[in-house]
């Protein structure tokens, strides 16, 4: 799903590239970008379309690179559906908030309100979880997704834009929190404050698991835990 989603960006950036260079208007914000304002009233399909719709290819870069990071992660730990919902969900909040900021000007295109949505599900969800950053080392996925969010939503751009940014952040905390307290309860094996021994010992049975019937087998909470017995032992 993380490669489908890229792929559709891509592919309507390349589609908005050429058509922009030969028709006498910008198809992007005529028909595919998100208006100001209440716009949307006319043109609905846009609350849907901004969010697939890469219009400069450094922007475009730059937000497909932290979502197949991202992405990915979700997958691993959850679902191909579940990405694909928090992308459209962040999508969407985030439109509705640039519209509710946004009382005229340029519309809103791009998907990084959907990408700031699984960011920070994501931050939430693993946020001990350790990547290689180069020149830095490890470092916890919540610090990333953090200064992550700090650079989308503060990093410059019309106040319009960055509320859209924000909306999308708050959709996938919301998402987190909603996930979070319809979690199973578990056994005090799973518990905080297990000792190493215990520790150890659900990790050997998560991993016997793996070898019996393979990753896909795990339930998403497993492959969460999984990752966190991991970088604990």
């Amino acid at each position: 799903m993380t490669g489908m989603l890229i792929l559709i960006n891509i592919l309507v950036l390349v589609v908005v590239t050429v058509v922009n260079a030969v028709a006498p208007f910008n198809i992007a914000q005529a028909l595919l970008g998100l208006p100001a304002g209440w716009g949307v009233i006319l043109r609905p399909w846009t609350l849907i379309t901004y969010m697939f719709t890469q219009t400069d290819v450094l922007q475009a870069v730059f937000n497909m690179l932290w979502f197949y990071w991202f992405g990915t992660m979700l997958e691993h730990i959850s679902s191909r559906r579940r990405l694909l919902t928090v992308y459209i969900l962040s999508g969407i909040g985030g439109g509705m908030l640039f519209m509710l900021a946004s009382a005229q000007g340029q519309g809103l295109e791009g998907a990084s309100s959907a990408v700031m949505g699984v960011v920070a599900l994501v931050a939430c969800s693993i946020p001990n979880h350790r990547i290689n950053l180069f020149l830095l080392g490890e470092v916890k996925v919540k610090w990333i997704g953090l200064v992550t969010i700090l650079i989308f939503s503060f990093g410059g751009g019309s106040v319009a834009t960055n509320m859209a940014h924000a909306g999308g952040v708050i959709v996938g905390l919301l998402i987190a929190a909603y996930s979070y307290l319809r979690r199973p309860r578990y056994k005090s094996v799973y518990g905080r404050g297990i000792s190493t021994s215990q520790a150890r010992e659900e990790l050997d049975m998560l991993l016997d698991k793996v070898k019996r019937s393979g990753y896909n087998s795990l339930t998403a909470n497993e492959r969460r835990r999984l990752i966190e017995l991991s970088h604990r032992i």
